[in-house]
């Protein structure tokens, strides 16, 4: 096996010896997949790149899955198609590799090109893949601090036991995204749902029971899927303001949903609301209409409105309406079974613009 030094020394080629400022210019004019190279050849140039660089705009996603262990990385405007770098981890060395060390750690690493594109993978026992992934992200933030993570998709099926995500996540605080899929829930998905704090959308599949409240940081504005949120307390669904909500297998009660109801009547904090389905497998109870000044349901409101995208076409003959006091705003309940509660926020039709010169 072939060992050489991941990223030639700058010190060889002189740049660290400039003034510093020029240095600097230099790292900035490189593009980051060349400045990430130069971070990790020792901790000066690690201190002098994150010096010229810590002010470049980032983004990072993360896959954990029983097939691959990567993160991906772009500058602010790239997509998957113009994707430059990723970062793979694993425990078999293939071919030529060179060996990494950050932060403590070694590893073997092999450097694969493609078409303008930059893989590194990374090699290490299989205790310590979890531990590998973390100090990678950890040089990551410190190189490039305005690193924004957009997606974080985690898969359970069949990963490896002596994984632990919570390792490898150890150093993300916050993400626009996250889908975590698989029936394991233990002290790893605990983990992530208190320290990470999820801003757009969360999805989570499994129906197997937490068992206890979690304090979660979801403080999504778009989506919220899960298919067991029994471990949810009633306070975070009160203060949730996202466009859609589904949340399957819930403790919440009749009196927990008459407060989201009343919160969003009085336009508290719930502007973004669109389409809410909680179930409860032994049942809501009955809520209090009255005091919601609900209304049965009119069926002018879907000839003159539109309904939320993506939101089912249950039936609506036994609905009830019920009028936000701060925007105007219908918003339908139905319970079509006792152990289901949607609510639809209607929208306005679009306005239709009409060219008077074409119309002559």
């Amino acid at each position: 096996m072939v060992r050489r030094q991941l990223v030639p020394d700058l010190n060889r080629i002189n740049i660290l010896k400039f003034p510093s400022l020029v240095t600097e210019m230099i790292i900035n004019e490189m593009g980051f997949v060349d400045a990430l190279q130069l971070s990790l050849s020792s901790a000066r140039c690690k201190r002098t790149t994150s010096s010229a660089r810590n002010k470049t705009p980032m983004k990072m996603q993360i896959a954990i899955t029983p097939s691959r262990c990567v993160f991906l990385i772009f500058e602010k405007n790239d997509t998957l198609k113009n994707l430059r770098f990723s970062w793979k981890f694993g425990t078999r060395p293939v071919g030529k590799t060179e060996q990494l060390k950050i932060g403590g750690m070694d590893m073997e690493n092999r450097r694969v090109r493609f078409d303008g594109w930059l893989q590194y993978r990374s090699f290490t026992s299989k205790n310590s893949i979890d531990l590998a992934m973390n100090v990678a992200i950890t040089h990551l933030f410190s190189v490039f601090r305005c690193i924004e993570v957009t997606v974080i998709d985690i898969n359970f099926e069949m990963l490896n036991d002596r994984f632990r995500v919570r390792k490898a996540l150890e150093s993300v605080k916050t993400t626009s995204k996250l889908f975590i899929r698989g029936p394991k829930f233990d002290s790893d998905v605990r983990f992530i749902l208190s320290n990470i704090e999820v801003t757009k959308h969360f999805y989570h599949s499994s129906t197997f029971s937490m068992g206890t409240t979690i304090d979660d940081r979801l403080n999504c504005s778009e989506v919220i899927e899960i298919g067991n949120s029994s471990w949810m307390s009633p306070e975070r669904l009160w203060t949730m303001n996202c466009e859609r909500i589904e949340l399957l297998r819930s403790r919440f009660t009749s009196d927990d949903v008459m407060e989201f109801l009343r919160r969003w009547i009085d336009g508290n904090g719930k502007d973004k609301i669109s389409y809410v389905n909680i179930e409860h497998p032994l049942g809501f109870g009955s809520l209090d209409f009255e005091e919601l000044n609900a209304t049965p349901w009119d069926p002018i409101i879907e000839e003159t409105m539109v309904r939320p995208e993506n939101s089912l076409h249950w039936g609506l003959s036994r609905a009830m309406n019920i009028q936000c006091l701060a925007d105007g705003r219908v918003g339908t309940i139905s319970q079509n079974t006792e152990i289901e509660f949607y609510f639809l926020v209607w929208q306005e039709k679009p306005v239709e613009v009409v060219n008077i010169e074409e119309e002559i």
